[in-house]
């Protein structure tokens, strides 16, 4: 089964895509889930030039991987593609998530994702978490919750949305990532 992890930054949406298919996947020491580039295209939309060149690289993506994250709400909106999303319910979460995206980034990145998004401090990327978690929840009923995640219920919560067992190797995956990341 080929899925996209349609999510902000911060919210956990690398480790969903590992435990669904790990192959490239790494934890750092700091608890970032890394991906081999070529899995990561769609975390930086404003790259490509056209939704054909977003739907080849999906082509390619989905020819080696059984899931791809994605930041690119707007465009599975519009090419009607069944997705996960990640989604935060409370501002706790949004803004450990917030929080948790500065810390684990370089400031080039922290600043490039100022300037795509107008957003100027943690407190603006939180709300903005919050913002995009209501509208995936408008786009899916794939809905995967960051508290769920952090709680140590993602690997329930995706056997349910996807209903298929996630394979042993995600669920430690999975595991390895809770220890990095307790709340």
């Amino acid at each position: 089964m080929k899925t996209l992890v349609v999510y902000n930054g911060g919210t956990a949406g690398d480790l969903v895509s590992a435990i669904l298919d790990c192959r490239g996947a790494h934890i750092t020491a700091e608890g970032r889930v890394n991906h081999n580039p070529d899995r990561e295209g769609l975390k930086k939309p404003h790259t490509f030039d056209t939704d054909l060149d977003k739907d080849m690289y999906l082509t390619q993506g989905f020819g080696k991987y059984d899931s791809l994250p994605s930041h690119d709400i707007q465009y599975h909106i519009t090419r009607n593609h069944d997705f996960i999303g990640i989604t935060v319910r409370t501002n706790k979460a949004a803004l450990w998530a917030a929080k948790r995206f500065k810390k684990l980034h370089s400031e080039s990145v922290w600043s490039e994702m100022q300037a795509t998004t107008k957003v100027h401090d943690v407190d603006g990327y939180a709300q903005m978490i919050l913002d995009f978690s209501n509208l995936v929840a408008e786009h899916t009923k794939n809905v995967l919750s960051l508290e769920d995640i952090i709680q140590g219920h993602a690997v329930k919560a995706l056997q349910s949305i996807l209903g298929v067992q996630v394979n042993q190797i995600g669920k430690e995956f999975y595991q390895h990532w809770l220890l990095y990341n307790k709340q």
